[in-house]
């Protein structure tokens, strides 16, 4: 009798363990998964970012949390916290080679900060967990900043200073990885100088504004401009990305990251979705013109539930992209869906189909 009793005790605790690490499993939160497939980042409800190894689910790595700058509620001046503390779910970004890992964290008023991690080399790995360390002991974040400062004349201490509500602009954004893994692509953009409240209230009015897109080279270690970045930069000072056109993306915009030795001119993502707007047309007439009665009207229904189909798909992919040019990003979805109708619609025309 007394046997049975230890064993009742005994599932009874394992019950109440195995209870508490599945309401512990669900608080976990899923940022990205690497590109191999390999690995996961995901966050845990003390705010610690683990490593995950698909194959070994019940392993993890750390990524080390650093201080960083936020502007709680309620509060005029910048405080320090680690970053593991912040409410919001940071935004993670794996290189396509998965050695640079770069989180984007929310700061308060709409601002970000980044922090970039490297992968330690394997010889220190054990068990095949990948490890993570931050790849600026200072702070990416300065680094960029400061990098900003010194092309445009400025003190990093005049950037980003709060209005008497508390409010600030200072933010580093996510860009894009290029496809060699050499060049990271962020956007930097904060206020500059002491901000002056209207007589007539309203927003607090400052004396400038600071804007860059740059790239940090993981080959170098150190961050660089490219023609086709300065192009961008120069674009967005002489316009008002807020005033894009539904159909035409903003000016300044830069989608993709140039591969090292592999430099060149933006593409166009207007032009892009335009050639492939045309092409859809063309062999959308071609394939409407042979057809019955029965099959065009058919066709005709197919056409408009796939524009709806399409814009949806462009909403989702703006979103995705994380990208600081969101109508660009918009109508680089489009283009993407709009070439695969082509290929579709080319097919059946090839084959004699209408479905």
């Amino acid at each position: 009798m007394k046997n049975w009793f230890i064993v009742a005790v005994l599932m009874a605790i394992a019950a109440t363990r195995t209870d508490a690490a599945a309401k512990e499993k669900e608080h976990d939160y899923l940022l990205v998964t690497a590109p191999s497939g390999d690995f996961q980042l995901t966050r845990k409800s003390n705010g610690a970012i683990w490593v995950v190894p698909t194959k070994q689910p019940s392993d993890h790595a750390v990524l080390p949390p650093v201080q960083i700058e936020v502007n709680e509620e309620g509060s005029k001046d910048v405080q320090q916290i680690s970053s593991d503390k912040v409410e919001q779910q940071p935004r993670c970004f794996v290189s396509p080679d998965e050695r640079w890992i770069f989180v984007e964290i929310d700061t308060g008023e709409n601002n970000t900060t980044g922090i970039l991690y490297h992968r330690a080399d394997k010889s220190s790995e054990s068990s095949g967990i990948p490890h993570y360390q931050p790849a600026m002991p200072k702070g990416f974040d300065h680094a960029g900043w400061a990098f900003l400062c010194q092309d445009k004349n400025l003190r990093e201490s005049d950037i980003g200073i709060s209005d008497q509500n508390g409010i600030w602009r200072k933010s580093l954004y996510f860009g894009a990885w290029s496809a060699d893994s050499a060049r990271l692509l962020v956007a930097l953009d904060g206020t500059v100088g002491q901000p002056k409240e209207p007589e007539g209230g309203g927003s607090s009015q400052y004396e400038s504004s600071a804007w860059m897109l740059c790239y940090f080279n993981t080959q170098t270690g150190a961050f660089e401009l490219t023609d086709r970045l300065r192009k961008a930069d120069s674009a967005q000072s002489d316009s008002n990305s807020g005033q894009t056109e539904a159909h035409a993306a903003e000016p300044e915009a830069v989608l993709s990251a140039e591969s090292a030795g592999q430099e060149s001119p933006e593409p166009s993502v207007t032009d892009r979705f335009k050639k492939a707007d045309a092409e859809l047309n063309a062999t959308y007439k071609k394939l409407l013109d042979s057809l019955s009665s029965t099959e065009k009207t058919k066709l005709q229904s197919e056409e408009r539930a796939w524009l709806i189909e399409r814009d949806i798909f462009a909403a989702i992919h703006r979103y995705q992209s994380w990208s600081p040019f969101p109508n660009a990003s918009r109508i680089e979805g489009m283009a993407i869906a709009t070439e695969k109708r082509v290929a579709e619609l080319q097919k059946r025309l090839s084959t004699g189909t209408s479905s």
